[in-house]
């Protein structure tokens, strides 16, 4: 038997209370009688004037002391704790997060709860039905199953992957899990059990309540870690790029360390940063080339006594590809010359101009500009179509024509518009165009005169529409015109490399521009080589989104068709944890949960039963007990 609040038992102070009132000397009225014979020991007692009385066994003193043991002992909530829990359902949740890397534990927190999960599993009544959930950078799910040798051999299998070095997907886990507790339909719904460090953000977590376990891991809190490392671009100045560091003592004693930051293996430059609790440096770093890989990391990290020292290793490096940037290939079909002047001022296009009449295909391109004019059916890939004329595929314009219209609404928020004011373009006419149900609105005239720019996406085809005539406003004399171009080229190519710095997080898309019948290869930071058949979004992006470990990336593409056929890109990424909550891992004792109520943890499964009811129910009996006593005794005869 265990007490799980053993407070309780101060309660007990009670006893000697009672005792004492069986000592005091009891108070009686005043009687007249006419002889003082009969009570003699009544006389003595008063006359003996002292507030004391000799003590005398009583029966219902034993009961009240009884009575005041079971209270203390019920406040101090007695209990039969046995390892494992006592269900006949179960979802185990482990939390694959960064933090779970953590070495405070031996040999680390996620071998921890992988062998508290199996303590789990080997202590589950004979029949249970367990599943498992991985919540990493996604979810894996071993279906419920009463195979528990096939759950011991999965088990197994996760302590020698080991966690993901990204944010957990908690949330997503708790979802799956109550979804297959649902699919079970009626009868005990069974119990969730999370084996995590707490290092995770419980207001994201559905509803659970009395279900859910927590098995807590770690010990201590002592971490320094690389919290930012973002490349920025200095205009103006000497050096091209900054590179900016962030240290953060995310624990709870004081650490130093030595942070070395490299190009290509040279030092560029060396910092001893020491940081109580809390407390964070940023150091900027001018970086004089355009190309190099760029590495920051903390070493010799150690605390002023032998147990402070650094818990997670993931959070000390730091990496980023400087590249320069790619020009961003634009075909203009057409032949305004202010457009193609607005297009060939910024510096990050490389375009092509041609005429109507030449357009045959513009895979080779990052993005068609069609001034106009547009083709008979609407061509693969990325697409901005100025003034389209009557008969396109996009939009109909067999309408009557506007006069002077008026721009009313627009999607301030769409990329595509930033900073732009179409409330103060004038048009001399416009089309009333109707759109195709590919395309929805981004600009409206007023009234019901229809739209104005338009976008669309589907498999095959990305695009923006601007159905007036350019010639019939004021927009291209406007400096909101420029501007709506180089937002539309942006949204129009988001896969395109146009950033000094490639730099994501652990769990992040790296993103590059590729056509659907390229060949693909990833290099992973251990330099193992895993091919990837391209999966082409209507945004002509291809996106890798394994990134679950730290280090350097690089994704190579081989084009096996048209006039770049056999040519052979590669660009480089950096991938970094930088992420201050997982890099917070101090062990959590208790979460609140976003409905109410919390959950506190406990080092193992533990089935508690509670004997609450049991010693109520003797208290009451007890004190019926009692109270029949006294009553007997005070009735007459």
């Amino acid at each position: 038997m265990e007490l799980l609040q053993p407070l309780g038992l101060i309660a007990l102070a009670s006893a000697p209370l009672i005792v004492a009132l069986y000592f005091l000397r009891q108070r009686r009225p005043p009687r007249r009688v006419g002889s003082l014979l009969l009570w003699r020991r009544a006389r003595n007692r008063v006359h003996r004037g002292r507030p004391w009385e000799k003590f005398r066994p009583s029966l219902l003193l034993l009961l009240q002391l009884l009575a005041a043991a079971l209270i203390a002992l019920a406040l101090a909530r007695p209990a039969c704790v046995s390892t494992g829990l006592e269900v006949e359902r179960m979802v185990l949740i482990l939390d694959a997060s960064a933090s779970m890397a953590a070495e405070d534990v031996a040999p680390n927190r996620w071998s921890v709860a992988v062998a508290r999960a199996r303590d789990t599993i080997e202590s589950a009544p004979p029949g249970s039905e367990i599943a498992i959930l991985r919540a990493g950078h996604v979810t894996r799910v071993l279906e419920p199953t009463q195979d528990r040798a096939r759950l011991l051999s999965r088990l197994e299998e996760l302590g020698r992957h080991g966690p993901d070095a990204t944010p957990g997907a908690l949330k997503e886990a708790f979802l799956i899990a109550l979804q297959l507790q649902s699919a079970r339909g009626g009868g005990d719904p069974g119990q969730l059990v999370l084996f995590s460090d707490g290092a995770f953000d419980a207001s994201e977590l559905p509803g659970v309540g009395e279900r859910l376990t927590w098995v807590g891991v770690g010990e201590r809190a002592a971490n320094l870690a690389i919290t930012t490392f973002e490349l920025r671009q200095a205009v103006h100045q000497r050096f091209s790029t900054t590179a900016i560091v962030t240290v953060t003592n995310t624990g709870d004693v004081a650490l130093e360390g030595h942070l070395d930051v490299q190009l290509d293996g040279r030092t560029l430059e060396a910092h001893r940063v020491r940081l109580d609790p809390g407390q964070e440096r940023t150091f900027s770093v001018p970086i004089s080339t355009d190309e190099g890989r760029l590495e920051a990391h903390l070493e010799e990290i150690r605390g002023d006594t032998e147990d402070a020292r650094d818990g997670l290793a993931t959070d000390n490096r730091a990496f980023a590809v400087i590249a320069p940037p790619r020009p961003i290939r634009v075909l203009l079909v057409g032949a305004n010359p202010m457009v193609e002047r607005a297009l060939r001022s910024n510096e990050r296009l490389e375009l092509d101009v041609i005429g109507a009449q030449d357009f045959v295909d513009g895979s080779e391109h990052d993005l068609m500009i069609f001034e106009g004019n547009f083709p008979a059916t609407i061509p693969q890939g990325r697409f901005l179509a100025l003034a389209p004329p009557e008969g396109n595929p996009l939009v109909d314009l067999t309408g009557e024509a506007l006069e002077g219209p008026r721009v009313a609404t627009w999607d301030r928020g769409h990329p595509a518009l930033f900073h732009v004011e179409l409330g103060k373009v004038r048009f001399a006419s416009a089309p009333r165009a109707t759109p195709t149900r590919n395309l929805i609105p981004l600009a409206e005239f007023a009234g019901d005169d229809g739209p104005l720019l338009l976008a669309g996406r589907t498999p095959s085809w990305q695009g923006l529409v601007w159905t007036a005539d350019l010639m019939e406003s004021d927009f291209m004399l406007q400096v909101g015109f420029p501007v709506f171009l180089y937002n539309a080229i942006g949204w129009l190519t988001p896969g395109a490399e146009r950033t000094s710095g490639r730099t994501v997080a652990t769990g992040q898309a790296l993103v590059v521009s590729a056509r659907a019948d390229d060949n693909i290869a990833i290099t992973l930071p251990d330099q193992e080589q895993v091919p990837a058949q391209a999966a082409i979004g209507a945004d002509g992006a291809y996106r890798f989104t394994e990134t679950l470990q730290p280090g350097f990336y690089q994704i190579t593409r081989a084009h096996k068709s048209g006039p770049r056929e056999g040519e052979t890109r590669e660009t480089g990424f950096g991938v970094s944890l930088v992420n201050e909550q997982e890099s917070t891992i101090a062990p959590a004792s208790q979460v609140s949960l976003p409905r109410g109520g919390t959950v506190t943890v406990q080092q193992e499964t533990q089935h508690v039963q509670e004997w609450l009811p049991w010693v109520l129910a003797g208290l009451l009996a007890l004190l019926g007990a009692e109270w029949w006593l006294f009553l007997k005794r005070r009735s007459p005869g």
